[in-house]
């Protein structure tokens, strides 16, 4: 590189005339020939230049001040016209330029796009970012979905408009803990994640109550915060019961009861009573061997069943808080249940292709009118059978999508007829 200053490159783009512009960690572009040598620097950024795109004569970059600089470009020549502050709260990592029009892509999964000159800087799609996504709840009434991950946010998207429309924390020390960090006694058996975020600040589960108006989000730790539906900014109660994190949870069809099925062999039954007040019921445990991955309410409200990964199955009368012994047998008729999201049972037994074990199935869920049952599974794809499934030399529908394991499927219909699935990919932190 000669006499230019040395650094590392974290980005890089060509425009239509073949020149190389990669950005530095001491935030200048440098500018490439068409023989790969270098020719000059530009002064871009007081700090990382993080993205850069180049076309129609215009050289964009984007850095760690949060400002996207604008070059023009002009027969090797390159004047700097002005630099754009953008409101979004996280550095952009991804540029592309047309027609005036700049896309901006953040690393907190906001996507955005803005005039050359920064006006109308608009968020038009928001995802996350960090970790996983396994969480994911319907709330039918408003055609929308709740979808939590281990990036400290849970969102609310609109099925009709296709984008998020609230987003919500996990956690903050502000408005949990008055300010103060976050302390826990529990023993640290939490999920394992790439996520950047600390476990209490990830969330693997999440449920919707119509009838209290509430959502329940489950952090790594296990804690459950029961927020108000109306404002997501507003905890109304924690509930610190389960000792590890928590992977299936729902609402009792009443709304009297809050399931919480925990990764340590427990499912806790809490009792709903008034809009803030939450008392534990009954802790099934004992019973589980392993941890527990899927839970079932009655239809009437009064039995759940639950799956561990031990690949065991229970019944149990939480009206008077005892073990179904004969519930593989008195409960069987899938007709009985509000939801069928346990992948263990008669009705699914041939969901599970042949050489495929019990850890590529991931998630059930069988179709309202009880004529389909999808499953999403560890390559990727979601699996449409026959309901109910009997053999695994059923023919299937497969459709794929995702890049990585897919954890949670969930069929969906509105007031208007409109029906289908919505799936949550892991890794790749994506909701189809």
């Amino acid at each position: 590189m000669g006499q230019f200053p040395h650094t590392k490159f974290l980005c890089a783009g060509f425009d239509e005339e073949g020149l190389c512009y990669s950005g530095g960690a001491n935030g200048l572009i440098y500018c490439w020939d068409q023989r790969g040598e270098l020719g000059l620097t530009l002064k871009a950024h007081a700090g990382e230049c993080t993205a850069i795109t180049a076309f129609q004569g215009r050289l964009i970059s984007a850095g760690r001040d949060h400002e996207i600089t604008v070059h023009s470009i002009s027969k090797g020549q390159f004047e700097y016209l002005h630099s754009i502050k953008h409101p979004v709260a996280a550095a952009a990592t991804s540029l592309d330029f047309l027609d005036g029009k700049i896309l901006v892509g953040h690393e907190n999964g906001r996507i955005a796009v803005s005039d050359i000159h920064g006006n109308d800087y608009d968020v038009v799609s928001t995802g996350h970012h960090s970790g996983e996504v396994w969480g994911l709840e319907m709330v039918r009434q408003q055609n929308c979905f709740l979808t939590c991950g281990d990036d400290n946010e849970f969102h609310e998207v609109s099925i009709a408009d296709k984008r998020v429309i609230r987003s919500g924390k996990v956690w903050t020390a502000l408005d949990f803990n008055k300010g103060k960090p976050y302390q826990t006694n529990k023993a640290k058996s939490t999920a394992s994640t790439t996520s950047q975020f600390p476990p209490h600040q990830q969330a693997r589960a999440i449920a919707f109550s119509e009838g209290h108006n509430q959502v329940a989000v489950s952090n790594n730790y296990g804690d459950v915060t029961i927020f108000d539906y109306s404002d997501f900014t507003e905890p109304v109660q924690t509930l610190y019961d389960p000792d590890e994190w928590c992977e299936a949870m729902q609402y009792s069809p009443n709304d009297k009861y809050l399931a919480v099925g925990s990764h340590d062999n427990s499912i806790y039954v809490y009792l709903v009573e008034g809009q803030s007040r939450y008392e534990l019921h009954w802790r099934i445990k004992d019973t589980f061997s392993s941890a527990v991955t899927a839970l079932d309410w009655s239809l009437d409200s009064q039995y759940i069943r639950g799956i561990d990964q031990a690949y065991d199955k229970d019944f149990f009368d939480v009206v008077s808080k005892e073990e179904a012994v004969e519930g593989n047998r008195a409960l069987a008729d899938v007709g009985r249940w509000n939801t069928l999201t346990c992948k263990l049972g008669w009705e699914v037994m041939g969901v599970f292709q042949a050489g495929t074990g019990g850890g590529d199935v991931n998630h059930v869920d069988a179709a309202p009118a009880r004529d389909l049952v999808a499953v999403a599974d560890d390559f990727g794809s979601v699996n449409f059978y026959r309901f109910p499934c009997l053999k695994n030399s059923q023919d299937c529908v497969r459709m794929t999508g995702h890049s990585e394991h897919v954890t949670r499927v969930k069929f969906w219909a509105d007031k208007a007829g409109n029906k289908g699935i919505i799936t949550a990919g892991g890794n790749d932190k994506t909701y189809i």
